[in-house]
């Protein structure tokens, strides 16, 4: 029985499919406040939790960095910025699927590229909703203002 490369393409391109990798930036944010808010209440949550304490705090610590990297591309760049990037995406996919077959690494930059469009299609309708993303606290304490970015 062989293996499919499609279903390991994403554990070398570190991608999702579309359904998953869809309101990334609101998963971070969410994901943010749930370990934030177990952090905030040690002592109340499950053995297994507390027994990887340190292992949360590092994952608490990467999501804040991948958002605020995230936030900063986010604040100076513009639709149209955004626009672009997804027209270069479109343009590598094209030129992509013209090929007469993929190889592994042909798969792998195809689903990057659909991976990286899908995301700046987020952003976008971000931006309709928000000129600028706040520090990713600012959430967690301000709900309302999560809500406001959630549609």
């Amino acid at each position: 029985m062989g293996i499919k490369a499609n279903k390991i393409i994403p554990l070398f391109t570190d991608t999702e499919t579309a359904e998953n990798k869809s309101n990334s930036v609101i998963r971070l944010i969410l994901e943010y406040c749930k370990i934030k808010s177990k952090l905030n209440d040690v002592e109340n949550q499950s053995w297994y939790f507390q027994k990887g304490l340190q292992s949360n705090r590092d994952r608490l610590a990467r999501i804040i960095k991948e958002y605020k990297s995230i936030r900063r591309n986010f604040n100076k760049s513009t639709v149209d910025d955004f626009i672009e990037v997804i027209n270069d995406c479109n343009s590598q996919i094209e030129q992509l699927l013209s090929k007469r077959g993929m190889g592994l690494i042909d798969q792998m930059v195809y689903h990057s590229r659909v991976s990286r469009k899908n995301f700046y299609n987020e952003l976008i309708q971000l931006k309709s909703l928000t000129p600028t993303l706040m520090p990713i606290y600012h959430y967690y304490e301000n709900p309302e203002a999560l809500l406001k970015i959630m549609d």
